[in-house]
């Protein structure tokens, strides 16, 4: 499981048919991230942090052959993260976020009238958090396709390498094969 929620944006939105999901950027606040990864030991994971900023913009400003590169940076900071685990032996962790980030590369495509389009995207995540007795990350890199078939709604499939890092325990890494749905309003 894997929900982003960020009930407030600021920003300026950029119309570009050819590339899926949102262009533009947006300062965002009181971003929160909710996930679940059993195979990371991760019961439930949630981050809540006070200020966001995000950007997707188109890296060219000439379209050949409607393909579009595009690159994506969004970062969170100062919050609060806890994380539950699966193993019994292990305290929750619950501490001070101090940031996130995100940063991707992709190309992307659409049909004639633009009413789907298909983005292939690379990118790399990770967070820090700490607390009294520990510091926590959870990163992870991937490749993800993604496809748009109304300004609302998509459709995904995601590869990923996810790495659990703790100063109390070994890291926890897998591969990941991820797809479904989403929504953007």
């Amino acid at each position: 499981m894997d929900i982003e929620f960020i009930p407030i944006a600021f920003g300026v939105r950029i119309d570009d048919p050819s590339i899926p999901g949102e262009t533009g950027a947006a300062l965002q606040a009181l971003p929160l991230h909710i996930s679940r990864n059993v195979a990371i030991d991760r019961e439930l994971s949630v981050r809540a942090t006070a200020l966001g900023f995000y950007a997707r913009l188109p890296m060219t400003s000439q379209q050949s052959h409607r393909l579009a590169v595009f690159g994506k940076i969004a970062v969170d900071a100062l919050g609060f993260k806890s994380a539950s685990y699966v193993s019994a032996n292990r305290e929750t962790f619950s501490g001070v976020a101090i940031g996130n980030a995100n940063l991707a590369i992709g190309l992307a495509s659409s049909t004639r009238d633009g009413k789907i389009r298909v983005a292939v995207t690379f990118g790399a995540e990770g967070d820090l958090a700490f607390n009294m007795n520990a510091l926590q990350s959870d990163a992870r890199i991937y490749a993800e396709l993604t496809a748009n078939f109304t300004e609302f709604f998509y459709v995904f499939v995601r590869g990923a390498y996810n790495v659990a890092l703790s100063t109390t325990t070994d890291a926890q890494t897998e591969m990941q094969l991820m797809s479904g749905a989403g929504f953007q309003f």
